[in-house]
Formats: structure tokens, sequence, C-alpha cells
């Protein structure tokens, strides 16, 4: 890990201190390495898009194309997250990442998202690629987003939560073998389930084996990832919006002292500080969608690329700089991205609040080191 320590102290000194830091290459990519989804959930469209236009999977980018696209990057990524649609779907996934590493040598994490209805092949696929690259800290994140009504209800799928589980579960036991595997619960708050965390603590994670501290995090936003119209906080639904922002503080609040009960070591407190500080400013975010929580790094430190693709400052935004096939580094020097990175330093952007674009901007924040030392402190 002292690699990857070094790599992001020198990427401070260049964002934060040197002049020409816009022209960096990005140190975390977001990928949706496919559109094809086995769900229908309610939080995303992404599933209809090839029930509706099924020509448009013969677009999606070829093993070439993600060759060229790490070979660009091979000197700046650290970070790969990698998601869908359900990326198990797509058959030369594990393909894809090798190609990644063995291209970015300094790729420390790849987090992976997925649905985990395919169990056979996510264990499978985890398992080869977490022994082929013992060097690779392999996060897994199973979408869960509730008990099983509501986490199938959400999904849109019968026995999606069943699955999930198992998958869960299967990780685990492949964790106990290969220590470079975390096994994560993504959890989305949202309209379906604010204000229930502590139910979901009590009657789901802890059966399994699990504890808050094993659950990620994120908020309900519509936007480009999710193939939604609109970019920014998701509307609320059948509840009013100050009922929505009080149940959500309530689960933000049962989280928090979770943390702070739960026994753990330093490593895991250093690692964990970002949840910690994302969480803590969402209720803040949610009474002024409208403004900016902290200078965002998206376009700079981090891009979504989408299957096509087309690549945006984040998953949030449907501004397209530009396309990979005509070089990362070429779209990133366009008129069109200096313009964007000027709009979202203007707050001219829709802003979010988005797990995925704030732990980027966070690592070369000047507010990381005195975030970090206060979630030590406040242990």
């Amino acid at each position: 890990m002292n690699h990857l320590y070094g790599h992001l102290s020198a990427r401070f000194i260049k964002t934060r201190l040197l002049p020409g830091g816009d022209s960096l290459l990005p140190m975390k990519l977001t990928v949706a390495s496919t559109f094809l989804c086995n769900h229908q959930c309610t939080i995303c469209g992404i599933w209809a898009i090839y029930r509706d236009a099924p020509g448009k999977l013969k677009e999606e980018l070829t093993l070439e194309d993600y060759g060229r696209v790490f070979e660009e990057l091979k000197e700046s990524l650290l970070f790969l997250d990698w998601g869908g649609g359900e990326p198990f779907m797509r058959n030369d996934m594990a393909a894809i990442l090798r190609l990644a590493i063995q291209a970015c040598t300094r790729l420390s994490s790849v987090v992976i998202t997925t649905n985990g209805f395919l169990t056979s092949r996510i264990l499978d696929t985890v398992g080869g690629l977490a022994e082929e690259f013992p060097h690779i800290r392999w996060a897994i994140g199973i979408s869960l987003d509730g008990d099983e009504p509501t986490h199938d209800a959400v999904r849109g799928k019968p026995s999606a939560f069943k699955a999930a589980v198992a998958t869960i579960q299967g990780l685990r036991a492949l964790a106990t073998r290969r220590n470079n595997i975390e096994v994560k619960i993504s959890y989305t708050l949202c309209s379906a389930n604010a204000g229930r965390f502590e139910a979901f603590h009590h009657e789901v994670l802890k059966p399994l084996g699990l504890a808050a501290g094993d659950v990620g995090f994120n908020l309900e936003h519509t936007g480009n990832l999710f193939q939604t119209d609109t970019a920014g906080m998701k509307t609320v639904g059948h509840v009013s919006e100050d009922q929505f922002r009080a149940a959500v503080k309530k689960d933000i609040d049962y989280i928090l002292h979770q943390n702070r009960t739960e026994k753990l070591g330093v490593s895991q407190r250093l690692k964990s500080f970002y949840r910690e500080f994302f969480l803590r400013r969402i209720p803040g975010y949610l009474a002024d969608p409208k403004k900016m929580v902290i200078p965002c790094q998206a376009s700079r430190n981090s891009l979504y690329l989408d299957p096509y693709g087309n690549l945006y400052p984040c998953i949030t935004w449907n501004r397209r700089l530009g396309n990979v096939r005509d070089g990362v580094k070429t779209v990133l020097a366009s008129a069109e991205t200096e313009k964007t990175r000027k709009l979202i330093d203007g707050e001219k952007c829709p802003i979010c609040w988005n797990a995925c674009e704030v732990i980027p901007t966070l690592l070369t924040s000047w507010r990381m080191p005195g975030c970090a030392l206060w979630s030590l402190l406040h242990r």
C-alpha cells in the first residue's frame, strides 16, 4: 500500500499546489461495462435500454477498445470502479479486468458493484481474479436495499434477495481463503427504505454475521449512470421531502452510533473515515441540494465511461466530453472538457452528493487529513 499513499501524495501536490493540475489523467475511472441487466429496478432505467433498442448492444466497447483505454491510463489509474447494468452479464469481464491490471501498473483497487443474481458466475470470476492478482484489493459490493419484500420490490425481481444473500455468503467464504477480497453490502438510502436501517441491521445484517461497518452507503439520485431523465436528488414520491429528510437522518444517526461502538482496528478506521464524512453531510445536502458540499474534482480526479465509450465528468451529469475511441488524452485536452471543468468550479453542474464522486474528490482535498484524524479520535 505504500506506493498507493505515495502516489496519492503526489496527486495532491500536483492538483493543489502546482499549475497545470487540470491536465492530469484520472486516478479513478467508473465504468459501466454493459447496460445489460437482469433486474428492473425502480431507482434506475438501465434495464429498459435493450428492451427498447436491442440493436444498441452491438455498440458496446470491445476488448480491444478497453485495451487502448487502459494503455492511455497506465500511469494514472489507481482505482477502478466496475458496474453496469449488471457487470457479470458481460462474458469477457474477466478478460477486460485482466487487461486493466496488466496495463495499469499503479492500479491498487478494483471495486465491483453487482446485484448478486448470477451467484455461480460471480464466485468463479472473483475467486479466479483474486488468485491471479493477489496484489489487487477486490472490493465486491452486493446491492441489498432492505429486507426481502423491500429489496425484491426495489429491484423488480422475485428472488433477488435470496440470490444476493447466497452471493454474499459465497463471497465471504472466498474471503476467508483470499485476504485480498473484501465483501461489502451496497445500500442505497432511498424513499423505499428511509428510516428502516436499524431494522435492516437486526433482521438482515446480524443473521448474516455482518455489521454496519460492512455496508457501503449511497444516496438515491437520478442522473446519467442510472439512465433517468434528470440529474440531482431523486424526488421522494409517496413521502414528503421533510419526512424523507427526517427518516434519512434517523438512519444516519443510527449508522454513526454503530460505527462508534463497533470494534475496529486502526487500518479499518482509516479506510472507513470517508464513509463518516459522506454520511454526516447528507442532511446538509438534502436541506440545500443546490449548493455544492465541497469543491468537486470530477473530470480531474475521476471520469465516468459508459458502455459505448462516451466519457462524462461524473456519473450524474449527462454532459458528454467525447469518446475514448478518439483517445482519452484527446478528449481531456478538448475545449469541451476545459469548459466543463470551469462549470463545475462555478457550481454550474447538477449538484450531487454521490459517494462515487465524493471519495475521489476527498482524496486530494485539504479536508482529508483533518477528517481522518477526527474519525480516529471520535471512536
